[in-house]
C-alpha cells in the first residue's frame, strides 16, 4: 500500500483504507506516556498535510507534536525535548531554513529532516550544511516519510549524537 501525502480538495475526506502499514503498526498495549517513545516535532503551515503526517506517524507508535510554522516549532523546541524534528521549507513568518540555523546556533542537539516541496540541489546542500540528517520532497508517501524517520534516529542511536556540529559559514549568514 502506498499513501501519498497530498492536499485534498475542498470536498474529499481522509480516504478510508489511510491504515498504517503493518511493519510500523504501534502496538495497542504501550501507553502515550512511555518513556522508551520517541517524541517528534512536524512543521507544516498545511493544516491537511500536518494531520496526515501526524496520523502516520502516531499510528506507528511516536509521541507527536505539531506546529503550524518555524515561530511556533522554536517555541516548542523550548518547552519539550524532542527526539527528531520534521520541517516544512516553505512557511510564514519563520522559514523551515530559518529554523533549522537558529536550531543549530543555539547547539540543540535534535536530528532533522526537512519536507518540501520546492527541493533544490542549492536548498539541499544548504540544509545539508545545517547537518540536516534528511531531506524529503513533497509529496512524500508514508513508506517514505517512516523512512526518514527510522534512518534519522537511527543514525542518532548508532553513534550516540548526531552528526557534527556545523560552523557558521558565509552561506548561513547570507541567509540571516
Amino acid at each position: 500500500m502506498s499513501l501519498s501525502l497530498t492536499k485534498p480538495t475542498a470536498n474529499s475526506a481522509i480516504p478510508p483504507e489511510f491504515e498504517p502499514l503493518p511493519a510500523f503498526a504501534a502496538s495497542p498495549h504501550v501507553p502515550a506516556a512511555d518513556k522508551s517513545r520517541k517524541r517528534i516535532l512536524y512543521v507544516d503551515d498545511d493544516a491537511q498535510i500536518r494531520i496526515l503526517a501526524e496520523r502516520i506517524l502516531v499510528l506507528s507508535g511516536f509521541d507527536v507534536d505539531t506546529a503550524e510554522d518555524g515561530i511556533d516549532a522554536w517555541a516548542a523546541l523550548h518547552n519539550q525535548d524532542y527526539q527528531l524534528l520534521i520541517t516544512d521549507h516553505q512557511m510564514p513568518r519563520l522559514t523551515g531554513w530559518e529554523l533549522v540555523r537558529k536550531v543549530r546556533l543555539s547547539r540543540m542537539s535534535v536530528p532533522v529532516i526537512l519536507a518540501s516541496a520546492a527541493l533544490d540541489t542549492l536548498l539541499v546542500d544548504d540544509f545539508s550544511l545545517l547537518g540536516c540528517e534528511a531531506t524529503l520532497a513533497k509529496p512524500f508517501t508514508a513508506q517514505q516519510l517512516l523512512s526518514a524517520v527510522h534512518e534519522a534516529l537511527g543514525a542518532t542511536l548508532r553513534t550516540g549524537r548526531r552528526r557534527g556540529w556545523p560552523k557558521e559559514t558565509d552561506s548561513m549568514r547570507r541567509r540571516a
